[in-house]
Order: C-alpha cells, then sequence, then structure tokens
C-alpha cells in the first residue's frame, strides 16, 4: 500500500518574501542599536561601540547573503543620514574603514562558522577571521586619513584589541547557548 502522507516540507523559497526579509530587518536592527552605544577614547575620534560585536552576532546568525545584506542595509541608512554612524563623516571619513569591514567580517564569519552544532574552537576561529578583516580595513581606512600607519595602529586599532577579544568570547557562548538551547528543545518535541 501506498504511503498517503502528503506533507510537504517548505523551503525558503516557498515563504513569502517579507519572512526572508525578517532576518535581515533584525539585523540592521541590531546594527543600528550597537551603533548607539558609543563610549569616547581619549586621544582617539573612533570610539568603543557595540558594532563589532553586532557584526560578528549577525555573521554566527544569519546566512552569508543576509549577513552581508543586513550590514549594507545598516550602511544604506547611515548614508541616506539616519544618525548611525559614530561621527559625522559618514561614509567616507575616518572610519569608512571600520564601516566596509563589518560587511567583510559578518560574510566571512558566516562563511566559516559551519552548522549548527559547530565546536567552540570553529566558531572562535570564524569570529577571529572576521574580526581580523574588521580590524584590517579599519587600519587601511585609518591610515589613508592619518598619513601614518603607527598612528592609525595606535589610535584606531591597539585600544580595540582587548573589547574585540571579549565580544568575541560573549558572542560565541551565545552563540553555543541557543544552539544547545535549540538541540534541547528539538528532542523534547
Amino acid at each position: 500500500m501506498q504511503n498517503m502522507d502528503h506533507t510537504v516540507q517548505p523551503s525558503l523559497a516557498a515563504l513569502p518574501r517579507a519572512s526572508r526579509l525578517l532576518p535581515v530587518l533584525a539585523g540592521i536592527a541590531v546594527m543600528c542599536v550597537a551603533s548607539l552605544v558609543r563610549l569616547p577614547i581619549p586621544g582617539t575620534e573612533v570610539p568603543m561601540t557595540l558594532q563589532s560585536l553586532a557584526a560578528v552576532l549577525c555573521g554566527f546568525f544569519l546566512s552569508p547573503v543576509a549577513a552581508v545584506s543586513a550590514i549594507v542595509g545598516y550602511l544604506v541608512l547611515g548614508a541616506a543620514g539616519l544618525p548611525v554612524f559614530v561621527g559625522s563623516t559618514g561614509l567616507l571619513g575616518s572610519t569608512s574603514g571600520y564601516l566596509v569591514g563589518f560587511a567583510i567580517c559578518a560574510g566571512l564569519v558566516s562563511l566559516l562558522k559551519g552548522g549548527p552544532r559547530a565546536s567552540v574552537l570553529r566558531l572562535t576561529t570564524a569570529g577571529l577571521v572576521g574580526t581580523v578583516a574588521l580590524f584590517a580595513c579599519g587600519l587601511v581606512g585609518q591610515t589613508i586619513f592619518k598619513g601614518s600607519f603607527e598612528a592609525a595602529f595606535l589610535q584606531g586599532m591597539a585600544p580595540f584589541v582587548g573589547k574585540a577579544g571579549i565580544q568575541l568570547a560573549f558572542a560565541v557562548a551565545l552563540v553555543r547557548v541557543v544552539a544547545t538551547r535549540k538541540s534541547v528543545r528539538d528532542q523534547d518535541s
């Protein structure tokens, strides 16, 4: 006798377009909120924010296309005049390298993160690669605007390395907690 179960599992393509945009919109919102947390650092125009954490989290929780799209959406909002960029220089100022770096970071993290049961080592490596790319972009932008690699490093990177390590540890721990809870929930159903 033939199986009469005609249950069809919906694919991502079958979902309405609006539902596929929700993760991207959530990523944009996280980036915008993260940009509002600003702690000035004496001696540099680059304040500490939560944007690098938000970019890493977009990478961990979104697909590569959605992660990059969320950052690009955030950049479009800033370019349109919304006060989501640090300082008044926008896309063409001394923090422009970091802005570009957010998209590269999120995309790399998402590409390298592995599956839902990725190890802490894999997640940490993905986050570290993304963070290094972010710092590299920021350092290039700072060097162009300051005219000195040394000044760019001392003002645009060195003060942020410790914070980046703490944020990466937090992001990896958050991903593992979410994965563990999802696994337990899936087992209970």
